[in-house]
């Protein structure tokens, strides 16, 4: 599943807290501002630089604790798809893959 950010969402760090905060051009659809664990902030991290969620669960599976770190994941991708503001998860984008594939 790939995942598109909405714009307007900054990932920053005041005093040691990692805080998603919506500027202007997100103003009217995300709260702004969502305080994020260090392990959430480095998941919006890999998703803003364009990784998917099979590449994000590979680095998951590759840790000493994925365990928790799918725990985390899962809580923390229920949380943004519950909040139906920060990210849109294009699943029409992997349909679209699919088929492109099959008519190479």
């Amino acid at each position: 599943m790939h995942f598109i950010t909405h714009k307007g969402i900054v990932l920053t760090k005041v005093s040691n807290v990692n805080l998603l905060v919506a500027t202007r051009d997100a103003w009217v659809d995300c709260p702004y501002v969502e305080l994020l664990s260090p392990i959430q902030a480095a998941f919006w991290g890999f998703i803003e630089n364009g990784l998917d969620e099979e590449e994000i669960l590979d680095k998951i599976e590759h840790s000493e604790k994925k365990e928790l770190l799918l725990r985390i994941y899962n809580s923390f991708i229920k949380r943004m798809k519950e909040s139906k503001s920060y990210f849109i998860c294009l699943m029409i984008f992997v349909i679209i893959n699919q088929v492109n594939g099959s008519m190479n």
